[in-house]
């Protein structure tokens, strides 16, 4: 890497662009403070919600392209398009994620391939699993907060007081100064800040979509202890 930093040095036109997820971003400035200032005025962030259609479907596209498929498949997905890239939960991720690693069973046909696809696409828990053993512990204790709260939860108020009380008694997994950086760690991975729907002032946090909340009190009943 710093052979290839020398080289890009004597071609002041080329400019190197470093892609990765918000999440590992925050996790790497936990360990690297100094590196906070340099990256933010300089990074550019993409937004799911900000996808067109177009872009979800060429998206969708390139992955079909590079996956290990027979065509018969690879035309089911096709002509199963519109349930895909409808889907409240969409994510390349998730998309990415099962044209990657789980391929046609012995004896399974192209159509309930790419049912099977669909319905994932809906509620994508084992890459949802993925995502979350990659997140930092603080990020972590924000998601079981936001899951069992039934009703909006302010960021700078009821979010904040119950994350300072769960980070004092987890004994210093969490750091409780951290806590804007966890935020910005699940911003667009796994939750979105956004206006309250009851008070237009007011700031709250949610999870990107359903299929989140629902993985997220799935493994809350599974990891009750």
């Amino acid at each position: 890497m710093l052979d290839l930093f020398h080289v890009l040095s004597s071609y002041p036109n080329i400019r190197l662009i470093f892609t990765t997820r918000e999440f590992v971003l925050q996790q790497g400035f936990l360990c690297f403070p100094e590196l906070e200032d340099f990256c933010e005025i300089r990074k550019i962030n993409l937004r799911l919600r900000s996808y067109t259609l177009a872009q979800k479907a060429e998206i969708l596209y390139r992955h079909l392209d590079e996956a290990w498929l027979e065509y018969r498949y690879v035309k089911a997905v096709f002509n199963a398009r519109e349930n895909i890239l409808h889907s409240g939960a969409y994510s390349p991720r998730s998309v990415a994620y099962y044209l990657e690693h789980v391929l046609p069973g012995d004896g399974e046909g192209s159509e309930e391939y790419a049912e099977a696809l669909a319905a994932y696409v809906k509620s994508p828990k084992e890459y949802y699993d993925k995502v979350f053993s990659q997140l930092s512990y603080g990020a972590k204790i924000i998601c079981m907060l936001l899951a069992v709260s039934e009703e909006e939860i302010r960021v700078h108020h009821e979010l904040r007081q119950g994350f300072m009380g769960v980070a004092d008694a987890c004994g210093g997994k969490a750091e409780k100064e951290q806590f804007d950086n966890y935020l910005r760690e699940l911003e667009g991975v796994f939750t979105t800040i956004q206006e309250s729907m009851f008070e237009e002032t007011v700031i709250v946090l949610d999870f990107l979509n359903y299929s989140i909340r629902d993985f997220m009190i799935e493994y809350l009943s599974q990891h009750i202890e």
